[in-house]
């Protein structure tokens, strides 16, 4: 399992089981939409699971019991962690799909990426991967929509990292 923790808190706002076979040398993953609704958590969502003791097991807890997939190992990343990863192997080259723009100031959170094929450093990947809704309200996603984002953007950083 991978998680990755948001910027001004113990919530987790990416979960995503990953599932390596050595024989076809294939990944699988399957993101876990952070407002899945769990009993053990803060709010009743499972990103809130972590923030109750901030104890990885409970997190582990509930994904195994809304997935029924028993967990081995995990990985728990800071997204100041992923900045530095990202922008430790020179950026992420990503066509991005359309304008993004969204301010808010009680996260001191302001993403604006424009549309088109570019190297995004650090700071815009993590603004990129957290993206759900625009200041003129044209887009406002859900979990799911987040995630199919999400999981284009892993796909692209793979290949790229790999070579």
């Amino acid at each position: 399992m991978v998680a990755a923790l948001h910027t001004e808190g113990p919530l987790t706002d990416f979960i995503m089981l990953v599932q390596y076979n050595p024989t076809t040398k294939k990944v699988a993953a399957l993101s876990i939409p952070r407002d899945t609704k769990v009993i053990g958590s803060i709010d009743g969502k499972i990103n809130s699971a972590y923030a109750k003791r901030k104890k990885m097991d409970d997190l582990i807890d509930r994904v195994e019991e809304v997935t029924s997939v028993k967990i081995d190992n995990y990985i728990l990343l800071e997204t100041s962690v992923v900045e530095e990863m990202v922008d430790a192997i020179g950026g992420i080259t990503y066509d991005v799909p359309f304008d993004m723009k969204y301010d808010d100031n009680s996260q001191n959170l302001h993403i604006n990426i424009l549309k088109g094929k570019q190297t995004l450093d650090g700071e815009n990947v993590v603004k990129f991967l957290r993206f759900r809704k625009s200041n003129d309200k044209t887009i406002q996603w859900g979990d799911i929509q987040r995630i199919d984002l999400q999981q284009d953007f892993i796909k692209a950083a793979a290949k790229q990292i790999v070579t």
